[in-house]
């Protein structure tokens, strides 16, 4: 019998926790800017879209351009659904 994977959204701890999350995860887009990257997070937290920072900090102890930019994946099964999200945050600014 195949498991059935629960669309009910995680609380917001277990979005990207490894004991709850198996998927795969896939890079939506490289930050610089912390305050930009924490809205987009905000946003698919509220979709219910499981995502991980890496990097998250760096830029400020090593500003370097590129090398140490703030890396924002995603759930690569919703990944249709970040890159709109995303679209429309893009848009507004």
């Amino acid at each position: 019998m195949a498991a059935v994977m629960s669309q009910v959204p995680l609380p917001a701890s277990d979005l990207c926790s490894p004991s709850v999350y198996n998927g795969s995860m896939v890079e939506l887009k490289r930050f610089d800017d912390p305050v930009l990257l924490q809205i987009l997070c905000d946003a698919l937290q509220d979709k219910g879209i499981g995502y991980r920072v890496d990097n998250a900090g760096m830029h400020a102890l090593l500003p370097l351009p590129v090398v140490m930019e703030t890396r924002l994946f995603v759930d690569e099964a919703r990944l249709a659904e970040a890159e709109k999200i995303l679209r429309d945050f893009e848009m507004g600014i």
